[in-house]
C-alpha cells in the first residue's frame, strides 16, 4: 500500500518583521526563487493584463533568491519586466528573512503563485497559515496541497490567469475562511501529522516482518 505523508509545517506567521517600503502599500506576493518551472513571467504578462484593465493601485512583489545555475530564468523575467508597461508596479526583493517574509504573507492582498510544477508547494499551506488568498497552477501537486482552499487556474493560459486575479480581487468571488483553513492545515500539515504517518508507516513495517 502506498501512504501519503505530508511535511509538517512550521510556519506560524507570528514572527514578523515589516518591510518598510511596503507598510503602505497593497500588494501581491509571488513567493518565488527564479527557475523557469516557477512561471514568473507569465505572472508578470497577466498582472500587466489586470492592470490594462483596471486602475487599482497594487504592487506584484517577488521574493526569493536568485539560484545562480538557473539564472537563465533570472534573466528571462528581467527582460520581460523591461518591457512591461507596469513595471514601475513591479518590485524584486531578495534576501528576505524568515520573520519579513511571514509578515508579507499576511499583509498581501493575495498570494499568485500560478507555477508550471511544485513537488509539494509550500507557499500554498503557509497562505492558509495566513488568511490569504492564494491563486495556484491546476496542475502538478498544488490542488492536492489546497485542496478547496485555493484558487487554481492553468498555468500556460495567460487570459485564465487574468480571469482569476479578476474574480478575487474585482469580482470578490473568492473568500478565505482564516478559522477554516488554519484548521486545515493543522490537520493536514502539522509537525504532530507528520511524526505520526511515519510512525504508523513504522509499526506497519515491523508488523509485516514479524
Amino acid at each position: 500500500n502506498i501512504k501519503n505523508i505530508y511535511p509538517g509545517n512550521t510556519f506560524n506567521g507570528q514572527q514578523l518583521k515589516p518591510v518598510l517600503k511596503l507598510d503602505k502599500k497593497p500588494f501581491i506576493l509571488v513567493p518565488c526563487t527564479f527557475q523557469k518551472r516557477k512561471n514568473i513571467p507569465g505572472m508578470l504578462k497577466a498582472f500587466e493584463q489586470f492592470k490594462e484593465k483596471h486602475s487599482l493601485d497594487l504592487t506584484l512583489v517577488i521574493t526569493g533568491q536568485r539560484n545562480v545555475s538557473k539564472n537563465e530564468a533570472y534573466r528571462e523575467t528581467l527582460k520581460r519586466l523591461h518591457e512591461m508597461q507596469y513595471k514601475n508596479d513591479v518590485i524584486i526583493l531578495e534576501g528576505v528573512s524568515h520573520e519579513e517574509m511571514q509578515w508579507l504573507y499576511l499583509k498581501a492582498v493575495l498570494i499568485f503563485y500560478v507555477t508550471f510544477y511544485e513537488a509539494f508547494g509550500f507557499p500554498i499551506v503557509e497562505s492558509l497559515i495566513s488568511g490569504t488568498p492564494v491563486i495556484a497552477g491546476n496542475i502538478g501537486s498544488c490542488p492536492e496541497i489546497g485542496k478547496d482552499f485555493a484558487l487554481y487556474c492553468n498555468p500556460y493560459d495567460i487570459s485564465q490567469i487574468t480571469a482569476c486575479l479578476e474574480d478575487v480581487l474585482i469580482h470578490k468571488k473568492y473568500q478565505l475562511s482564516k478559522e477554516e483553513a488554519s484548521s486545515f492545515v493543522s490537520s493536514r500539515y502539522s509537525l504532530e501529522q507528520m511524526g505520526s504517518g511515519y510512525l504508523k508507516v513504522y509499526e506497519e513495517a515491523q508488523r509485516l516482518r514479524t
